[in-house]
């Protein structure tokens, strides 16, 4: 098995490798213009000092096989060569050391250029190609300024390549230093960067074992913080879920043990003689027959709930005329609402435009609506069921005179699975049906809102676009 390393090596070999190519890079191409420069003051002083010889030598003695260098450049001697070439090429070697067919003949060529007037500087390259020459010519006047002669100076650069060498080892043991400083550097930031990185490992395993209590300090870059702090909340909305969910689970079995106790009573009866009786057992068929429809608008909700975010509900859309339909609603509940001791009303205007919708959908949002306004009215209050038409829409609306939303439970009230803390709130309840009628009201093209009514109690408004 291949074992993988760790982020912070290779954050700490990038950071030193980074250091190691920044550094020897400037430290190469400032060597390489230190030598330019140091070899180009030496081709200038050797010339400067090529024609200041020529100053000093006598003229008169040039014809003289006994010359030597004046007293007063004797300095001149040592790695420098001093070469004195006559009008016919002659060269006169007054240095102690001899010179080689190579750098006799370079000379010759220079001087004859030199016999012109001209200073110059050459670089040749030795016979065995080991190391740099560089030759300086200057010509050689008499009294009259006619040129008589030619100074040649030849100067090897195998010392000051060697010393050349040695510095740029230094410099390159200065290099390596430098990026073995900044490998135990960049091993020390890649330590306190990779830190929250590890947290969240760890805390990603945690949460993957289905622990969400854990939390990561934000702390550290600002990357990471942001990061730590996405998966708290994410860990955060994972435990609510999954509390949400165990408590809708509970609800769920709760919301169907009820219809199902009544249901097998219904049969009981029936099975006990009712049957027979033909007013109470339409009566026991009738009630069974809505414990039924709650139990298939139950498992809608859960249906609906549970669809992709990218799976489109699908509608049957038909004209709906709204007048009747909201007549129907107030029908459907009155009864219930009589059972609790709240009335409902309708206020209608007396002409209302035809929508076109999904009528059984259309039904299921307003159901909501209704049901919720009437579970939450205390007995003696009322829930009005009222539309218009304004602005292109039709506005479907269900008021009640209940406490009202906790200001701080808005917000949240279309969340699925949610269904407040208030002590005021049925402990029962999914806490899927505002969430399911804001999906199929979208899904209309439409929007649903609750909001605090200023006179008291809960405002529901559908809208729906006319066309």
């Amino acid at each position: 098995m291949i074992r993988k390393r760790s982020v912070r090596f290779y954050l700490a070999l990038s950071h030193s490798l980074f250091v190691f190519l920044v550094i020897g890079v400037a430290a190469y191409i400032w060597f390489s213009q230190q030598e330019q420069t140091a070899e180009r003051v030496l081709r200038n002083q050797l010339k400067e000092r090529a024609r200041l010889l020529a100053t000093l030598i006598d003229v008169n003695e040039f014809s003289s096989y006994g010359l030597r260098l004046p007293a007063s450049y004797a300095s001149v001697e040592g790695n420098v060569r001093v070469v004195l070439l006559t009008p016919e090429l002659q060269v006169r070697n007054l240095s102690d050391r001899a010179l080689t067919p190579d750098q006799v003949e370079v000379t010759v060529d220079m001087g004859a250029r030199a016999l012109k007037g001209e200073a110059l500087t050459r670089e040749v390259y030795s016979e065995d190609r080991s190391s740099e020459i560089i030759y300086a010519a200057a010509p050689l006047y008499d009294p009259e300024g006619r040129v008589v002669g030619a100074v040649c100076l030849i100067l090897p650069l195998g010392e000051f390549e060697a010393s050349m060498i040695n510095t740029r080892s230094e410099v390159l043991l200065i290099v390596a230093g430098l990026s073995l400083v900044s490998l135990v550097l960049g091993l020390g930031v890649a330590v306190f960067l990779t830190r929250p990185l590890t947290q969240a490992k760890r805390f990603a395993a945690r949460v993957a074992g289905g622990d969400y209590s854990l939390r990561l300090p934000e702390e550290g870059p600002r990357e990471l913080a942001e990061l730590a702090g996405h998966l708290n909340r994410m860990a955060g909305e994972l435990e609510k879920q999954t509390d949400a969910r165990r408590m809708v689970m509970a609800n769920v079995a709760h919301e169907l043990a009820r219809p199902l106790g009544g249901l097998k009573l219904g049969v009981e009866s029936l099975q006990a003689g009712a049957i027979s009786e033909p007013d109470l057992a339409e009566d026991l068929l009738h009630e069974m027959g809505r414990t039924i429809d709650g139990m298939a608008a139950l498992t809608d909700d859960l249906s609906q709930a549970s669809r992709p975010i990218t799976q489109p509900v699908r509608l049957r859309k038909t004209p709906v005329e709204v007048e009747p339909f909201m007549a129907d609603l107030r029908s459907r509940f009155s009864i219930r609402a009589e059972t609790r001791g709240v009335h409902i009303a309708s206020d209608l205007p007396p002409v209302l435009p035809t929508i076109t919708a999904d009528d059984h959908r259309l039904m299921q949002i307003m159901s909501n609506l209704i049901d919720n306004a009437i579970k939450y009215t205390p007995t003696g209050g009322s829930v009005t069921l009222s539309a218009r038409a304004h602005d292109g829409h039709v506005h479907m609306e269900v008021r009640d005179t209940g406490p009202g939303i906790p200001p701080e439970e808005l917000s949240h009230l279309f969340e699925p699975f949610f269904r407040g803390g208030s002590s005021i709130r049925d402990s029962q309840g999914t806490g899927l049906g505002l969430a399911v009628a804001r999906q199929l009201a979208e899904a209309h093209s439409g929007r649903l809102e609750l909001t605090n009514h200023p006179d008291g109690g809960v405002l529901a408004r559908l809208t729906l676009p006319l066309a």
